[in-house]
């Protein structure tokens, strides 16, 4: 389908589309606006890199070599 939206990554060294269901922005962030993830406890903490304070209100940075490990 061409209306299919997909997000274009790289997770430890390999290039990645995800099928995603909108997007909603796109921005650079500064590294001084990424608050750690130590918020987080338990398993989730290893996918997320830490939370993003945008004008549009919080967003999280998923790790994507830990979210998906890739071996081909």
């Amino acid at each position: 389908n061409l209306n299919t939206l997909i997000v274009l990554c790289e997770s430890a060294g390999k290039n990645l589309g995800l099928i995603v269901d909108a997007v909603l922005n796109i921005e650079s962030i500064a590294a001084e606006n990424l608050q750690e993830q130590e918020l987080f406890k338990g398993e989730s903490v290893k996918y997320l890199r830490g939370i993003i304070n945008t004008p549009q209100g919080d967003a999280l940075l998923l790790n994507m070599d830990n979210l998906f490990k890739l071996d081909f």
